[in-house]
């Protein structure tokens, strides 16, 4: 036997090695751990270039197209929803400075969006919709837009995140 010639067993042991390493990465993706050098550093450490032959390198590329693509897709669905928090910051911060320019307490107020982008349900209508909550329903509601909430009044907290004066007009 040829001493570059590739075995039964050499392919077995390849192919199992392989599939530990596509394991351990594919649960570095599923933890979002996952570095394409880490998988090219792998790669690498396989040294198969006096086992290869044409299946196995056929795998091969196969294990580098799902990575890629496993890669691409957690790139492009942390990129959309980093844009979506980007955006619905803006938005909150355009909705607090008009809301900051009310005067009267019964001005319709510009709503807020929640995290994700979304109206924030049952949001008020009117500064004094805020000052009829009680501390229960005020601290929904910044749950629901994800503030950090005091735990002494929620209705004051609720009217300064949403750019109105901590007290209404008197």
């Amino acid at each position: 036997m040829a001493s570059n010639e590739v075995t039964p067993e050499i392919m077995n042991s390849a192919i199992n090695i392989m599939k530990e390493r596509i394991d351990e990465e594919i649960n570095a993706l599923k933890n979002r751990s996952f570095r394409l050098e880490n998988f090219e550093a792998w790669f690498r450490s396989l040294d198969l270039s006096r086992r290869v032959n044409f299946a196995s390198i056929h795998f091969i590329s196969i294990v580098i197209n799902v990575v890629v693509a496993f890669s691409e897709e957690r790139v492009t669905d942390e990129m959309y929803d980093m844009r979506i928090r980007v955006e619905t910051v803006e938005r909150n911060n355009v909705a607090r400075s008009r809301n900051a320019r009310i005067t009267s307490d019964d001005s319709y107020l510009h709503p807020l969006l929640d995290p994700e982008g979304r109206f924030v349900p049952n949001f008020p209508r009117t500064a004094a919709d805020i000052d009829a909550l009680d501390n229960g329903a005020a601290r929904a509601l910044l749950e629901t837009l994800a503030h950090e909430i005091d735990p002494i009044n929620q209705r004051q907290q609720l009217r300064v995140f949403v750019g109105l004066p901590a007290f209404p007009n008197v």
